[in-house]
């Protein structure tokens, strides 16, 4: 089973390859393993080199889009066999590839440095977009300023 763990920020996601899940009827949130605070489900798309569904321990829907994951997922290409597996060359300075996620196709650019990850850049826009349709407002949480931006609340932490 392909299958890899990635660290970032102490964050624990979880990759796991589509024909591996298990059938219809089953919870797929259950078969995340019990480190991960995300899971993404990893498929071949017609119309992009990787599809992902991404799971959050604190959603109850899958998410629309997580930068973070994408970020991951650029080490773990470069770290594990997925690039093999979905067919994704790894250039010698940057390495572009589209990742379809519930929000649609969006751009990913890999830069390397010395034969390793330097960067990786995710294109936003299409989130920023989605989550200014979606609706801005500030939001009072018992004295505490907060924004509302799509369907996350941000909160600024200070001293």
């Amino acid at each position: 089973m392909l299958s890899t763990l990635a660290c970032a920020s102490a964050v624990t996601v979880s990759f796991q390859v589509g024909e591996r899940i298990p059938g219809e009827d089953s919870n797929l949130s259950s078969q995340s393993p019990s480190r991960a605070h995300q899971a993404g489900l990893l498929y071949s798309p017609e119309d992009a080199d990787i599809g992902v569904i991404i799971f959050d321990r604190s959603y109850e829907d899958t998410l629309d889009m997580c930068g973070g994951l994408t970020q991951v997922l650029g080490y773990s290409l470069i770290e594990t066999n997925l690039n093999r597996y979905f067919g994704v060359p790894i250039g010698n300075t940057t390495t572009k590839f589209v990742l379809k996620q519930k929000l649609g196709k969006i751009p990913i650019t890999l830069y390397m440095k010395g034969g390793e990850l330097a960067e990786v850049r995710t294109d936003m826009s299409r989130f920023a977009d989605h989550s200014y349709k979606t609706g801005v407002q500030r939001v009072d949480l018992d004295g505490m300023s907060a924004t509302k931006v799509g369907s996350f609340l941000v909160v600024e932490g200070g001293n």
